[in-house]
């Protein structure tokens, strides 16, 4: 018992000095993750904040902020999709979802990303882990573009199960800016 509950202390632990010792962004902001983290490495944001977050309602206390050196930073994986029913075959480029979130110290929590347009979607860490979708940033190796379908997006692995592979399509959350853990 106290060897299993001395490994959860180091590694919640570490997760929240990791996070901690995130650097603030450098660069271009892409991506804040908000929300039940240890840390943060960005201002609070109010609800009177004139941008996107504060017209869509989006308020925090403790967040971090990616700028593109630290998600190009994380492990990067590929998925070849036809998204959107274009019929075309898309290499879309990224870190694993599971490990944005891990960085940001969010690992095993309810994340919810959210668009541009408002659109937001609730995805389990258990769907999150069982899946692996990325957080893609690329499209053939191009930066998605803001406005298109950046500045990034979700994107789950293309599965035969049509049941399950629709109920991914409404979390693969295009123009993905904002994380929010619960």
């Amino acid at each position: 018992m106290r060897l299993v509950l001395s490994t959860f202390l180091s590694l919640g632990l570490a997760a929240t000095a990791f996070a901690a010792e995130l650097a603030a962004p450098q660069g271009r902001v892409l991506l804040t993750v908000a929300g039940d983290l240890p840390a943060g490495n960005t201002d609070p944001l109010k609800p009177e904040a004139v941008n996107v977050s504060g017209f869509l309602g989006i308020e925090y206390d403790k967040a971090v902020a990616f700028d593109d050196a630290m998600l190009s930073g994380l492990s990067q994986h590929e998925i070849a999709a036809k998204l959107l029913d274009t019929g075309r075959e898309v290499t879309y480029s990224g870190p694993r979802l599971s490990d944005v979130l891990a960085a940001a110290g969010a690992e095993g929590k309810l994340a919810s990303p959210t668009a541009l347009d408002g659109y937001s979607a609730e995805l389990s860490w258990d769907t999150i882990k069982q899946h692996e979708p990325i957080l893609a940033t690329h499209a053939d190796g191009r930066p998605l573009e803001i406005g298109k379908l950046g500045p990034a997006m979700i994107v789950f692995p293309v599965i035969d199960d049509k049941e399950a592979y629709a109920e991914f399509s409404a979390m693969e959350v295009f123009a993905t800016f904002y994380i929010g853990i619960e």
